[in-house]
């Protein structure tokens, strides 16, 4: 029944709106005047389409641990309406308004048969529409409210294309006053969507499999407030931020309330204001359904620019982190001169230090670290046509440490090219050896969200040590950053010292058309083998070459350690590329194979994407997008493959649009879904 009542209520308000004011709506349009005398309320209506919209949605998935096959079968038919329109009340700087609505009203029967039977009838608004109203928007103190409601395709990446309906409400206020400025916000933010995980990877193995899709659901309350103050070459700003939320994905829910205030500085000085300070701390406090934590951070930078070929820079960071049994201090500092000798040649000292103590309801443990390093960079044009990049570097560092078996909140980055000295793409080692799998969770930056093994990322060993590789294609739906708790078999305390090199060297040809590069990594110490600490060498070469349009490329890499080896190589082609006036035609492509030779392991990856747009004839348009993603190998078998024409015709105002898509998924052999939609659209604007 919520869904009808959304059904009524957009419509009503704005047809009830256009009728009351369409006797003047567009004489005002033609004729509106420089100065407006005030007026009760007023409505310009800049645009209105009407047309019809149809939809139908078959999926089928089999799940073969349970012999169980369900399809699903959806169709939507209804009239869509357009409206764009502003206006004001009383005076255009007392109150000015804006609405936009594009969608379709209409009736809906979803149906499941095989294993599973339903039926269901509704009537929904598949669309978007929102409206905002802004009060005294000419005023130093002045407000604002909103509120939105979208239903419509989102695409979670470019294999995953899921229904999502959202409303969005909230407020703002401010007042600047000069150099002080004030701002408070609310935001409501409530999110129901099909879920992105196939069935076999949320419900317990037994449970029967539901008959529709799964779906996620999020809401969230988001309240801010804000004070800074403004000075010539500076500022100053004090936060308050309060977020609450519950969320519900398949097999899982989470709720909590996250409390923070922050304080930040910056200032520029010097006689050309070329020296730049800045300063940020802030103290939150989280109260989750799965942890209650405190964590204090603290960041100082310092930029001093001594003359146009010598600057240097000075960074502190501390964090305080309390989460129940586990607490961790981490203060860490660094310092780097670098000076421009020649255009083509620069050089680099720089010297750290941190401290990290850490205890939980056992023992205490600590990793005091301190080091210093020289680099060297040369980038030298050797002619018109051809350049050269050269480049060295060497760190020293002594290391003392005592490990404990609780780790928490460990940052990792998910970077194209895996994480420093990580295996494969999208991968990274965890910091510590020994880690006991089963204990490994994986959440967001903000600790609210858990992330599935064996669907978003695997887990797996090298060595002592434990590599987390990402599964899912890149995309909207892909984190560039994640939190890692585990646990570990707590090791012997030591000290050690170690060395860590790196040297690359890159000669470009004919005016960047061909490149050839090389690089070498290399890190030793002395540690006792009782501290596990790893040794590598890694040696890369590649090259890559662009021409007109085109891009492609080879990477070779060959790394050896103390724990294990692997041997990696890649290939990638992308470009876009005009073939005549009226068409456009674009490639993504990517290859790599990794074997991994002390487990006799091996793993391949191929994703490709190519995009299609051509004008068939003056009113006549063709768009086609195709992919597909296939990863062999222990444990991450996986096709993903999708195809998606549409055509689209123009005559006058009015334009057709039809389009088809389809997706078909194959995760680990254990679930298969077959996705077919089919739409069409008719729309006229008047």
């Amino acid at each position: 029944m919520s869904r009808w009542r959304y059904f009524i209520s957009w419509p009503a308000l704005l047809v009830f709106m256009v009728a009351g004011t369409a006797k003047n709506a567009w004489s005002q349009a033609r004729y509106a005047p420089r100065y407006q005398e005030p007026q009760w309320f007023t409505f310009r209506l800049s645009q209105v389409s009407a047309g019809v919209y149809g939809e139908a949605n078959y999926q089928e998935s089999s799940y073969q641990t349970s012999d169980t096959r369900i399809k699903y079968l959806r169709t939507f038919i209804g009239p869509s309406l357009g409206l764009v329109g502003n206006g004001s009340i009383y005076h255009p700087n007392f109150a000015r308004y804006y609405m936009n609505m594009d969608g379709a009203f209409g009736w809906a029967r979803d149906e499941v048969s095989g294993d599973a039977q339903s039926k269901s009838e509704e009537y929904l608004f598949l669309g978007n529409a929102s409206i905002s109203l802004d009060l005294l928007p000419e005023k130093d103190y002045r407000g604002s409210v909103y509120t939105s409601y979208d239903n419509s395709y989102r695409d979670d990446d470019f294999f995953s294309r899921l229904l999502v309906e959202t409303w969005r409400a909230g407020g703002r206020a401010s007042w600047d006053t000069g150099p002080l400025q004030l701002s408070g916000s609310y935001d409501h933010f409530d999110e129901t969507s099909a879920s992105r995980y196939p069935v076999s990877f949320a419900v317990p193995p037994g449970t029967p499999a539901p008959g529709a899709s799964l779906q996620s659901k999020l809401v969230e309350d988001v309240f801010d407030a804000r004070i800074r103050h403004e000075r010539e070459f500076a500022g100053t700003s004090l936060s308050y931020t309060f977020t609450g939320y519950d969320r519900t994905d398949p097999g899982q829910t989470g709720s909590g309330e996250f409390q923070t205030v922050a304080l930040a500085d910056s200032e520029a000085f010097g006689e050309l204001n070329q020296h730049h300070f800045n300063a940020d701390s802030s103290y939150t406090h989280r109260d989750t359904l799965f942890e209650v934590s405190d964590e204090i951070m603290a960041k100082l930078s310092l930029g001093l620019q001594h003359r146009p070929n010598l600057d240097s820079f000075y960074d502190f960071n501390y964090n305080h982190l309390d989460i129940d049994a586990f607490t961790s201090d981490s203060i860490s500092g660094e310092a780097q001169l670098n000076h421009k000798l020649y255009e083509s040649l620069i050089s680099s000292v720089r010297v750290t230090g941190s401290d990290f103590e850490v205890s939980d309801a056992l023992s205490d443990g600590y990793t005091r670290r301190y080091g210093a390093g020289l680099s060297e960079n040369y980038t030298k044009r050797l002619s018109e046509q051809h350049g050269l990049s050269l480049g060295a570097s060497v760190f020293v560092e002594h290391t003392d440490q005592q490990s404990i078996s609780t780790i928490q909140n460990e940052r990792h980055q998910i970077l194209p090219g895996g994480e420093g000295g990580a295996p494969s793409p999208f991968s990274f080692f965890l910091n510590f050896p020994n880690v006991e799998q089963l204990t490994i969770v994986v959440t967001d930056t903000a600790d609210t969200f858990r992330y599935i093994p064996g669907f978003d990322y695997l887990i797996s060993t090298f060595g002592d040590r434990t590599v987390i590789e990402w599964l899912r294609p890149p995309g909207p739906g892909t984190p560039t950053e994640v939190l890692v708790d585990y646990e570990i078999e707590p090791l012997p305390g030591g000290a050690y010292d170690s060395m860590t090199q790196g040297y690359y060297a890159r000669l470009d040809l004919w005016k960047n058309f061909l490149g050839v590069y090389g690089r070498v990594s290399l890190y030793d110490n002395n540690a006792p083998p009782e501290l596990l600490v790893l040794e590598y060498i890694t040696y890369t070469a590649g090259l890559d070459l662009s021409w007109r349009w085109f891009r492609t490329g080879i990477e070779y890499q060959l790394y050896d350690s103390t724990e294990s080896d692997y041997r990696s190589i890649r290939f990638y082609q992308s470009g876009t590329w005009r073939p005549d006036e009226v068409s456009t035609f674009s490639l993504d492509f990517n290859e790599a194979w990794i074997s991994y030779l002390d487990n006799d392991r091996n793993e391949e990856n191929y994703r490709a994407i190519t995009r299609y747009h051509r004008v068939l004839t003056r009113r006549l348009g063709l768009d086609l997008d195709a992919g597909v993603s296939y990863q062999i190998g222990q444990g991450v078998d996986q096709l993903l493959t999708a195809v998606r024409p549409s055509i689209r015709y123009v005559i006058g105002r009015t334009t057709i649009n039809v389009g088809y898509e389809f997706e078909y998924d194959l995760f680990v052999n254990q679930e298969e879904r077959l996705k077919n939609l089919l739409y069409v659209r008719l729309r006229r604007i008047f």
